[in-house]
């Protein structure tokens, strides 16, 4: 199951300091300014999106080594 994130903070929420090369932050304040969205939704975005990604990816090695597992237990019988 991929989890889903909130990307819009509350004032209850925790607050993080983050330093950045000048690079990135550059290409961060050109991206939130392309699509509209303050650079702090635009930074919220993209790690939930990374997150995302990962869960999606750690869901498919595990289906992945099930399968093998099965199929390895199949050849065995």
């Amino acid at each position: 199951m991929t989890t889903s994130y909130k990307v819009v903070a509350t004032a209850q929420d925790p607050e993080l300091s983050l330093k950045l090369p000048s690079s990135i932050l550059k290409d961060l304040v050109l991206r939130s300014n392309e699509n509209g969205r303050s650079i702090e939704v635009e930074i919220a975005i993209r790690l939930a999106r990374s997150l995302e990604r990962d869960q999606q990816m750690l869901e498919n090695d595990n289906l992945l080594a099930l399968a093998a597992f099965e199929t390895m237990e199949s050849f065995a019988k």
